[in-house]
């Protein structure tokens, strides 16, 4: 494409962001699919073009710098707006935003096929604070909480792990397979049962966007019996130490995703002996 070419893209998309705001179709048509599907992270544009324009319809973005090229433009801009419809289910705070967003767009066949904001990250932060309103893509505090609790209510005794129920969603994906959060209670205290004096010790915590992830030793003593998939093991009274690697996924205040590692590897030899050796 030419570089006139690009700008008349730019130009459709200055006006879609401004005197056309109302218009939601206004921008979506400037989107080619592959384009659409990058915009918003998978989600439907249309949908949250629209949902935008519902909560700020005053809405109006001032471009102080662009760089146009035979591919694409990148701008930094500002947008004001005011809160006066409801946004993501919650109602109107009747505030206002001032934003300096930073984007790149990409243009093939005089239409957007991907864009990108290159502080994203930053300018959700700020809009949710002039809100007034929790970012949802920041969980960091409550994220924290909901792990502490985890590991505070595992170690505890008698064991009841009745708190899986309230921090995971109902139907969660562990490791690539949904399971129910009832499930997951349940195969939580047929565990414990073995190794009933068993606690857990975060050595580290990291939050990224709506992940959470740690690191942890566990220790206990096996005076329950396993019941395993293929098989059970008598309690051995046998002491064991594993470390484990876990990520939970959290959305709307609760655990959908959990991925571990593989701590059997590690506890079998420990209290099979020689026996998991052999084998």
């Amino acid at each position: 494409m030419s570089i006139e070419e690009t700008r008349a893209v730019f130009e459709a998309f200055k006006a879609a962001s401004n005197e056309r705001w109302l218009d939601p179709e206004a921008t979506v048509s400037l989107y080619s699919e592959e384009g659409k599907r990058t915009a918003f992270g998978g989600r439907d544009m249309l949908e949250v073009e629209t949902a935008y324009r519902v909560a700020f319809p005053d809405w109006q973005r001032e471009f102080n710098r662009v760089v146009i090229g035979e591919d694409g433009f990148a701008c930094v801009s500002r947008i004001r707006a005011t809160h006066t419809g409801p946004f993501l289910g919650g109602p109107a705070t009747n505030r206002a935003i001032d934003l300096e967003p930073s984007s790149f767009f990409r243009v093939k066949d005089d239409l957007i096929a991907e864009s990108v904001v290159v502080n994203q990250e930053a300018v959700g932060a700020k809009m949710f604070e002039q809100l007034g309103l929790p970012n949802p893509a920041d969980p960091g505090p409550p994220a924290r909480a909901m792990l502490q609790r985890i590991f505070e209510d595992s170690n505890k005794s008698p064991k009841d792990m009745g708190f899986i129920l309230e921090l995971y969603a109902p139907a969660f994906v562990r490791n690539g397979v949904e399971m129910t959060a009832e499930r997951w209670r349940q195969l939580a205290e047929a565990v414990y049962r073995a190794w009933p004096d068993a606690t857990q010790d975060l050595t580290d915590v990291t939050v990224e966007g709506d992940r959470i992830f740690c690191r942890y030793v566990m220790r206990g003593t096996h005076t329950g019996d396993l019941r395993l998939a293929d098989r059970a093991i008598s309690a051995s009274g046998r002491q064991f130490e594993v470390w484990g690697m876990e990520m939970r996924r959290v959305r709307d205040g609760k655990f959908v995703e959990l991925w571990s590692n593989d701590t059997l590897s590690q506890l079998l030899p420990q209290l099979e002996g020689d026996k998991a050796s052999a084998t």
